[in-house]
């Protein structure tokens, strides 16, 4: 996954990456 910090989703960061992880 690219680490760019911003993505079209309706959530922060941290549960982003937690979704991703």
């Amino acid at each position: 996954m690219e680490m760019s910090g911003e993505y079209k989703i309706p959530a922060p960061r941290e549960e982003v990456w937690a979704a991703l992880n």
